[in-house]
């Protein structure tokens, strides 16, 4: 068999997939780097939550145990998606959507909370609006990477993607869930963008979502258009819309640069609400100082670094669209996430990524990674193929532009 076509039996491009997994050093620190965070908020889930869950009448570490019970699973959901074939990714995107659109129509119908975000089962808590993030990102990129020669020319690719997702954030913003609805718009929009979508495209879309917006308007509930407008307001009520944020703000002024030190934080005793979720960070500020916010920030910054060139250096366009658009929307949510603890903006429900509590954030953001590793293994692995083929006298293979994703073939004249 000449190298060429060992390249096209093993690759997938003449015959079955390759299943030749290589893990380099750049998987090594990602992996490292996400396993930090993941620790750091273990820890401070436990300090954050022990006084809520003594007050419960619960162990100390209820909610610590809880957690990661969540981190085991999401590791190996993380850890099966890296090593799937992309025949199988792709299979597996319209399964995963679909089980995440029924699950949203569900949960109105099982969830007896007054706020109906989640499906209860036993001691088993289902988020469907987290899961469905990713599952979106993954359908997206499976139908634009096979519509991408159509997406200039017929405008009805972007219609399809437009109306599912649409159609999921409606479901999400229902329960209601402002911000989870907002996660599910962008997480639908950013692979169309990023598979270069058009610009009289682009326009289209954002005049329809800004048409969307205003015709919601009047179904948002009060408290929702209260965050907005109590924060913008000049007279602002310490002990009214801006509770959270004022508490917020206390824990990084009390923590100042060095921090109060682990469990010694005040804010937390039932002074600021939801202390180990959405404000998690006020009390890593708090008992951290400025100093381990800082570090945090830059762990996040390093995990975006890796993802976004995992996907510059991907040869195919499916994992280049969905490892950049799972990174893109993994650090929004951290950025907004951080601005609505340091006042920034009005407080929105975001958690803060592999960081705060939350099982379903937490396993759906390891899962979301796992596709990203996937793409990084894929592509040292077809690097590793092309090097082989490049070492043969006869036939060498290389890739030119990433841009249009065209392979290029020599034969040496002299066979």
């Amino acid at each position: 068999m000449t190298s060429l076509n060992r390249y096209n039996a093993n690759s997938g491009l003449g015959g079955k997939e390759n299943r030749g997994w290589k893990w380099g050093k750049s998987e090594s620190a990602m992996f490292t780097i996400l396993t930090i965070l993941v620790a750091s908020g273990l820890l401070f889930v436990y300090s954050a939550s022990y006084p809520s869950a003594i007050s419960q009448g619960r162990p100390p570490y209820f909610y610590l145990a809880r957690q990661l019970c969540y981190v085991v699973f999401g590791y190996v959901l993380m850890i099966g998606v890296m090593f799937c074939s992309q025949a199988q990714l792709r299979k597996l995107s319209k399964i995963f959507l679909f089980c995440c659109i029924i699950a949203l129509i569900l949960t109105p119908m099982l969830s007896h909370d007054t706020v109906k975000r989640w499906i209860r089962i036993g001691p088993i808590t289902l988020q469907a609006s987290e899961w469905a993030k990713f599952a979106l990102i993954l359908y997206s990129a499976n139908f634009l990477s096979r519509n991408q020669r159509n997406l200039r020319e017929n405008f009805g690719v972007t219609l399809h993607i437009l109306l599912l997702t649409s159609f999921l954030s409606l479901l999400v913003f229902l329960q209601p869930h402002l911000s989870g609805a907002f996660f599910v718009l962008v997480a639908g929009i950013l692979p169309w963008l990023l598979a270069g979508a058009p610009w009289r495209y682009i326009l289209r879309c954002f005049l329809f979502v800004v048409l969307i917006g205003i015709m919601l308007t009047p179904f948002l509930h009060r408290y929702q258009l209260e965050r907005f407008v109590h924060y913008f307001s000049s007279a602002r009520d310490p002990q009214g819309a801006h509770y959270q944020i004022t508490r917020a703000r206390s824990a990084f002024i009390r923590g100042g640069f060095m921090g109060v030190g682990f469990c010694k934080g005040k804010e937390k005793q039932l002074y600021l609400p939801a202390a180990h979720t959405d404000f998690i960070l006020a009390t890593i500020a708090e008992e951290g100082g400025l100093k381990l916010v800082l570090w945090i920030m830059f762990l996040y910054m390093l995990l975006a670094t890796y993802g976004f060139n995992v996907a510059r250096k991907c040869s195919d366009q499916f994992y280049a669209i969905l490892s950049s658009s799972v990174v893109a929307i993994i650090m929004l949510q951290a950025v907004l996430n951080i601005a609505v603890n340091t006042g920034i903006m009005p407080t929105a429900g975001i958690p803060l990524p592999l960081i705060s509590y939350g099982g379903n954030s937490l396993a759906a953001t390891l899962l979301g990674l796992g596709f990203v590793f996937n793409a990084s293994i894929h592509e040292n692995s077809l690097n590793a193929q092309l090097k082989v083929i490049g070492q043969d006298g006869r036939t060498s293979i290389h890739y030119g532009s990433r841009r249009n994703r065209r392979s290029h073939i020599s034969s040496d004249s002299g066979r």
